[in-house]
């Protein structure tokens, strides 16, 4: 029983560390495309955008794309507002990064 166990806890320490060196190698602009994010969820408001590294982030896994749905008044019909939002990944690279979020406005 215990060989099976410890292939599992290697699996982990190796994912542990392959996430810590993966922060450690992400550039600035990484770094600050997820800050972004990160202040528009906690603000609670979707966070578009058009530039290609926000693409590029959705396929490495550390965003996703979000839909959220706002009923505006009126005789104007439901407007889906389109944006992104951080994958447990991409929260994951964000702490490990040890940088602030930046300030709202």
């Amino acid at each position: 029983m215990d060989s099976g166990a410890a292939p599992a806890a290697r699996r982990i320490a190796r994912h542990d560390c392959a996430a810590r060196r993966n922060a450690a190698a992400m550039t600035h602009k990484t770094l600050d495309a997820l800050s972004y994010v990160y202040l528009a969820e906690i603000t609670a408001r979707a966070f578009r955008s058009n530039e290609p590294i926000y693409r590029t982030l959705c396929d490495e896994g550390l965003l996703e794309r979000a839909a959220d749905k706002t009923i505006t008044g009126g005789c104007f019909p439901p407007v889906t507002v389109r944006g992104f939002k951080l994958t447990r990944a991409g929260q994951l690279m964000l702490s490990e990064s040890g940088r602030a979020a930046p300030l709202p406005r």
